[in-house]
């Protein structure tokens, strides 16, 4: 059983992250692009996949810090996945903590605001936007992206 449960896992992590990364980095894309379209956006949908693809690269190194800290962390402080993120919420305790206000500190996290601030750029340079409609932007593509750990948290 343990030999088969580890070649199912095998599989998994060798064909389902990609997939999954895939797939996230085309609705990522997707809803920038629709939500650039609120700002007289000039990007075509195949750049805002391109830009959404180079500023999700981030994520790989935010993994590889992560999977860093876990190695190295004692595994009585890792109440949760934000415990090791590079957030307010580390400091958090998830039992105590108002759960939305923790999701919602979570997502202040290093890597997510450099994906987002990428994001904008590319809305920049591809869509022809200025700076500041690629400001407000970026929170609303924050905020859109906060929008699933508000419903994780409700739950």
């Amino acid at each position: 059983m343990m030999e088969k449960g580890r070649g199912i896992q095998t599989a998994i992590a060798k064909y389902g992250l990609p997939i999954v990364m895939i797939v996230t980095m085309f609705v990522l894309g997707s809803v920038s692009w629709l939500i650039g379209k609120m700002f007289d956006s000039k990007q075509t949908f195949n750049a805002a996949l391109v830009v959404a693809a180079w500023s999700y690269m981030p994520r790989i190194l935010g993994a590889l810090i992560n999977a860093i800290q876990g190695l190295l962390m004692d595994p009585a402080k890792m109440t949760s996945l934000l415990a090791i993120s590079l957030s307010p919420a580390r400091f958090m305790d998830p039992d105590k903590t108002n759960p939305i206000l923790y999701q919602m500190v979570g997502r202040l996290d290093l890597i997510t605001i450099w994906v987002t601030v990428l994001l904008a750029i590319g809305l920049v340079v591809t869509g022809k936007v200025t700076k500041g409609r690629a400001a407000i932007f970026g929170v609303i593509i924050w905020v859109v992206g906060s929008l699933p750990q508000i419903r994780q948290a409700m739950m």
